[in-house]
């Protein structure tokens, strides 16, 4: 639960960022999961224009950084932990009417990732009085723990790089896409 709530500020800060006028994104999202219980996957992802890309990496790249180095508010953390309990809540009201395929799925999930299920009153009862307790300090540790390993940048798109070997006044000097993404990224931090 640690995780989703880090996982949650994220996401609210990025999409106040992409919300703000004359911003690069139109979208972003963070997310962190597992691979078999043991590899680690953590991503934070971007739409943008093919001309705003390199602002957007920018923008990426600075709010990574604010999260990792400053953390979270108390406020983003009230946020992320009273919208979970809500939706909880929410999961308990409704379970009766649950439509048995989503249920299906729901037991097939946790049989293949060899957890047990747990009724939305049971994730209630164990989850909310954790995300009561859970500090700010508790968050951006979870937050910050989810990025310790090595990081790769992968930028994905049709943007016209403007690259000419011949040309000494094209991006950086850059001769090939690797080098205008890395130029980019340095410029970034």
């Amino acid at each position: 639960i640690q995780e989703y709530v880090a996982q949650a500020m994220m996401n609210y800060r990025l999409n106040r960022l992409a919300d703000q006028k004359g911003s690069p994104i139109t979208g972003a999202n963070f997310y962190s999961y597992k691979i078999a219980q043991r590899l680690g996957h953590t991503a934070l992802a971007a739409r943008t224009t093919a001309q705003q890309w390199q602002n957007a990496l920018t923008l990426l790249n600075t709010s990574l950084r604010q999260a990792l180095v400053a953390g979270f508010s108390e406020a983003e953390l009230k946020r992320a932990k009273n919208e979970i309990i809500t939706y909880l809540k929410k999961e308990v009201q409704s379970a009766g009417s649950r439509q048995s395929d989503n249920l299906a799925s729901s037991l097939i999930y946790t049989l293949n990732n060899n957890t047990v299920y747990l009724s939305p009153q049971q994730e209630m009862e164990i989850y909310e009085p954790v995300l009561k307790k859970m500090t700010a300090a508790e968050a951006n540790d979870t937050f910050r723990n989810l990025w310790k390993e090595r990081r790769l940048v992968k930028i994905a798109g049709t943007a016209e790089l403007d690259i000419d070997p011949k040309d000494h006044n094209s991006y950086k000097k850059a001769t090939s896409p690797e080098e205008v993404i890395q130029h980019a990224l340095a410029d970034a931090e």
